[in-house]
């Protein structure tokens, strides 16, 4: 393989595990009603509202991560 191949396929496996998807399953998960985001746990019943926030490029594809994780949760008015 050359050299340029090697390095192309570092950079695209790099760059592949900071996509909002990849990176919020892997810090991000709900069991139950508990959201697990990297080394905490949230009991959701404890809280009336969740709000989400964010900055930046990545916010929204974030946001649409997250919203797929809580779907089960969320309550839509």
């Amino acid at each position: 393989m050359l050299r340029r191949e090697i390095a192309r396929n570092i950079f695209d496996y790099a760059l592949k595990s900071v996509l909002p998807q990849n990176l919020m399953s892997k810090q991000c998960h709900l069991e139950k009603e508990m959201l697990h985001v990297e080394d905490k746990i949230y009991d959701l019943p404890e809280y009336k509202n969740l709000y989400v926030f964010g900055s930046g490029k990545a916010s929204y594809a974030i946001a649409v991560e997250i919203e797929k994780i809580l779907k089960s949760t969320i309550y839509k008015v």
